[in-house]
């Protein structure tokens, strides 16, 4: 977090009264001792501005002039948008000693976060975040943005955001007492571990039974399990803070080079899993043909900007996952034995990809796994 020279805190200092004059008009969060405050989404009721130009500053924000919209739901999502974001509202404490706060933005693949934080009882305050940035200028190493706020009795800071990304423009701010968040996270954690942990297992199992009877699909299928086993960790930031933390530029193409890579594996496996080639021309082209636009999408990650290759790679796993399904099926009734377990397991991938698809294009609201 940073503190500035006199020039600069006068500066913000100015900026600061002009806020102080309209934080009437943006949601403030209260915290006290009545209500101990857990977690609490601060969505509903935040005031933002589009700034399509990305031109807009501090000072031109915090002018009365300026028009700021209320935001409606829990959670700020735009979808895919070259503009930049701002949003701000206040934290107040009316409790009667002094509190330990976590502001937290859930959504770890932001590129570029400019957090401004005013308040009577304390100097100014600013703090650069993003995926773009070394892991090491975070405050709190964790997988998400976090930042740590203390609130005096009778305290309000004011917290001005703004964010570019190049990724869905998705903004979760959370809002935590500091013990209830690393509780809620150590089960977190571990779950998380468990996941990635079985996942492994899948693969090196996968892997063991290739080697022992020499078919194929158990090999594709261990790909398609690693794939995904670094998608996830990418989109959810567990391979920036474990993998790649002094390397951000690996998150540039992480995403979307682990999901070609996942792709590609997994239609290569249900060519040979369901035996197409032997079953059905038609159906065996089809996924040749996703099998060759999922490596494409490999190759776009490292070749075109961000968000060309992740909308490409949305609509070639959407188209994917239906083909796949309906292959399924297809076999399913012909009497193919494999093909209902097949079917089972692409009709959770293919409702999973769908609910992803439209949650960063903005049309869903965020769950658990997006």
């Amino acid at each position: 977090m940073t503190f500035f020279t006199a020039r600069g805190y006068v500066f913000l200092f100015l900026i600061w009264v002009v806020c102080s004059a309209s934080s009437a008009l943006a949601l403030e969060v209260v915290v006290d001792d009545r209500q101990p405050i857990g977690s609490q989404k601060v969505g509903q009721g935040v005031e933002y501005i589009r700034d399509e130009s990305k031109s807009l500053t501090l000072r031109q924000v915090t002018l009365p002039s300026q028009s700021w919209q209320t935001y409606e739901k829990d959670v700020l999502s735009f979808g895919f948008d070259n503009a930049a974001y701002w949003a701000r509202f206040s934290v107040t404490s009316q409790a009667s000693e002094e509190k330990s706060l976590l502001l937290e933005i859930a959504y770890p693949i932001l590129d570029d976060i400019q957090i401004y934080l005013f308040s009577d009882a304390q100097p100014p305050q600013s703090l650069s975040l993003g995926d773009t940035l070394p892991f090491s200028n975070r405050p709190i190493d964790h997988h998400n943005f976090l930042l740590p706020l203390e609130l005096k009795p009778d305290e309000t800071l004011q917290v001005y955001v703004r964010v570019s990304t190049m990724s869905s423009m998705q903004v979760p701010f959370v809002l935590w007492n500091t013990d209830a968040f690393y509780k809620s996270r150590t089960r977190y954690t571990m779950g998380q571990g468990l996941y990635f942990g079985m996942l492994l297992v899948m693969a090196i199992y996968n892997l063991f039974i290739y080697f022992a009877v020499r078919h194929r699909s158990y090999i594709y299928y261990a790909g398609s399990v690693v794939g995904m086993m670094f998608f996830m960790a990418s989109l959810h930031g567990f391979g920036f803070q474990y993998l790649w933390p002094q390397s951000p530029r690996i998150n540039e193409w992480a995403v979307v080079a682990f999901l070609g890579f996942f792709g590609s594996c997994a239609c290569a496996f249900t060519l040979t899993f369901l035996r197409l080639h032997r079953h059905s021309r038609v159906l065996y082209n089809v996924m040749m043909f996703h099998l060759v636009a999922y490596v494409l999408v490999l190759i776009s990650a490292f070749v075109l900007p961000y968000r060309a290759a992740i909308l490409f790679a949305v609509a070639v796993g959407f188209s994917a996952c239906v083909s796949a399904a309906i292959a399924g099926i297809v076999q399913l009734h012909k009497g193919q034995r494999e093909a209902r377990y097949y079917v089972l397991a692409y009709g959770s991938l293919l409702l999973a990809s769908v609910v992803i698809a439209l949650n960063k294009m903005g049309i869903l609201p965020r769950v658990f796994f997006t």
